[in-house]
């Protein structure tokens, strides 16, 4: 029968590091339609399971068939304790489908008490895992000023400034790995992921770069850029160039007047751009550069570039199967 087979997948916690009360959690996961029919209006529910948090629902407005998406979602628990995180397709069965058993997947998370903070008050590498706290503005010309070359760390600037003259303000090498309230300026870039296997389950949130040459770069699959803002870089506001570089999510980023273009993908598979901000970026707003497929870009504002979307051969090799859909384009 032509029918749509959604199923979820890959139902994983992105901060390992910091579950506890009150500190913020990440779930990812994949929603596929493995059918032989495109799947439209699908309800999808997070169950939290927890009587002090609201549960999560909404509707994926199309996928197609033998296309999949990733999804990150985040919130707080307030009180400790085991908990059975559910996600579930299409909860109520409306949709007809070839197989109605692989809709749900579950995922056991225990939350301790509140974690204590490290202070951080110098450049410097971390290796050990923690939680830290930068508690005043740090400098460091011409070299990189923090690595995060630990599984399992919260670095938190609290709104803090790093600042350079040629290295990376913050290279994270390990995995289960968050960054946050980082203002970071003047270096080559400003948050870069490394190319390594072990990079993954990374959550960059709520951070600002700002006249660097890139402003955040990756090299990495699994990981989330969500709320941050990358702009006037000599460069592109987000970076990227590796095979390596899939099912990453990127919501909620402001990506203005950077003058390399607002996101730059090189060889990128699988990721998701929802309700971005990219306006007044030269080049394009989104440069495709070859060798990029399944990419899903959704409910952006893509506005005032020099181009909106720019697709170019990178080393003789196309961009193919990426889904653009309710996004708002209005360029130069």
């Amino acid at each position: 029968p032509i029918l749509p087979d959604l199923q979820v997948t890959n139902l994983y916690l992105s901060r390992l590091s910091n579950t506890t009360t009150g500190g913020k959690i990440i779930i990812s996961f994949m929603l596929t339609n493995n059918g032989t029919l495109n799947a439209t209006n699908t309800p999808v529910l997070i169950d939290k399971n927890s009587s002090y948090e609201n549960n999560i629902n909404f509707t994926v407005p199309r996928i197609n068939t033998g296309k999949r998406i990733t999804m990150f979602f985040s919130w707080n628990y307030s009180q400790p304790g085991n908990y059975t995180i559910k996600v579930v397709a299409d909860k109520n069965n409306i949709i007809n489908e070839l197989d109605e058993s692989n809709n749900m997947q579950t995922l056991s998370v225990f939350i301790n008490g509140t974690a204590t903070e490290i202070p951080i008050s110098a450049c410097q590498a971390i290796t050990q895992p923690g939680t830290y706290a930068l508690t005043n503005n740090i400098s460091s010309p011409g070299s990189t000023c923090m690595a995060l070359a630990a599984n399992n760390i919260d670095f938190n600037c609290n709104n803090s400034w790093i600042t350079g003259s040629g290295g990376d303000g913050i290279v994270i090498g390990g995995s289960n790995v968050t960054v946050r309230n980082c203002n970071i300026m003047s270096s080559s870039r400003g948050i870069r992921l490394a190319p390594s296997g072990s990079v993954y389950n990374i959550l960059v949130i709520n951070n600002t770069a700002i006249n660097n040459g890139i402003g955040f770069f990756l090299q990495a699959g699994n990981n989330s850029f969500i709320n941050n803002t990358a702009m006037f870089n000599t460069g592109e506001g987000f970076g990227s160039q590796s095979a390596s570089v899939r099912d990453n999510i990127f919501a909620g980023n402001r990506v203005m007047n950077n003058s390399g273009g607002g996101f730059k993908i090189i060889g990128a598979r699988y990721n998701t751009f929802v309700n971005n901000t990219i306006k007044g970026n030269g080049v394009a707003g989104v440069v495709l550069n070859g060798g990029n497929y399944n990419n899903t870009f959704v409910s952006n504002v893509v506005a005032e570039n020099v181009r909106g979307v720019l697709d170019t051969l990178y080393l003789g090799s196309p961009s193919t199967g990426n889904l653009f859909y309710n996004n708002y384009f209005n360029n130069t």
